[in-house]
């Protein structure tokens, strides 16, 4: 008994200097609260942005595209071989060995007027 009379007087202190707020809601935060917590509507925002990105998605699919190719070979060979005739008329068998290096390059620019699978999409 004598333990609790002396914590009385510390327990009605401590509980006088925390402030207990009675809490009331609004209607607006209540409303704001329920959409925070709602899974349906929370979707429902996400799917939103989601559809407006597809937009630049789509506009993106209308830009033109450009691709560029090179290619080099240092080594070609090449064989001939042929008959020619002389100013005698014999015949004779000529082969010619050819080196020789080769170059290509290309670039090529596409620009869809009207593309069905990004319209489609």
């Amino acid at each position: 008994m004598m333990f609790t009379a002396k914590f009385i007087p510390v327990l009605y202190l401590l509980s006088l200097m925390t402030s207990f707020s009675a809490g009331a809601l609004t209607l607006t935060q209540g409303w704001f609260m329920a959409l925070d917590n709602d899974p349906q509507y929370r979707a429902a925002v996400k799917d939103q942005l989601a559809g407006e990105e597809y937009i630049p998605i789509g506009r993106a699919g209308l830009l033109p595209k450009v691709s560029v190719s090179y290619q080099r070979a240092p080594r070609n060979w090449q064989r001939q071989q042929y008959q020619q005739t002389n100013l005698l008329g014999e015949r004779s068998e000529v082969v010619q060995h050819q080196q020789y290096d080769s170059y290509s390059g290309s670039v090529t620019v596409v620009q869809p007027l009207f593309d069905y699978d990004a319209y489609a999409g």
